[in-house]
């Protein structure tokens, strides 16, 4: 009689870990799909980043490094890369990378 009991409770015991892993892997995996933030940083920007990114459109016609516009305008060097990727079609490929 108790092997019995012992029995259904470790039944209830896996049940209820493989259902709680159930819903945490559901949980995660649609959490996990989507990453990142807002764009900030772009043509049709406002405010305070509109400012940023035009400044930072300026010295990349300049051809001002991507270092020293990271250090100017406090913008991280990839969306620096990013901006200046977006502006090749405006601006032409050589342009925008200043050769």
């Amino acid at each position: 009689m108790m092997e019995t009991i012992y029995i259904i409770i470790i039944i209830g015991l896996v049940v209820l870990f493989f259902v709680s892993l159930f819903l945490y892997v559901g949980k995660t995996s649609h959490n996990s799909s989507v990453k990142g933030g807002k764009k900030r940083y772009h043509k049709g920007a406002t405010g305070k980043d509109k400012i940023i990114y035009d400044e930072v459109v300026r010295l990349l016609k300049e051809k001002e490094s991507v270092m020293n516009i990271h250090r100017k305008t406090g913008v991280s060097r990839n969306t620096v890369y990013k901006i200046q990727h977006e502006m090749e079609p405006e601006v032409g490929r050589d342009e925008a990378y200043g050769n």
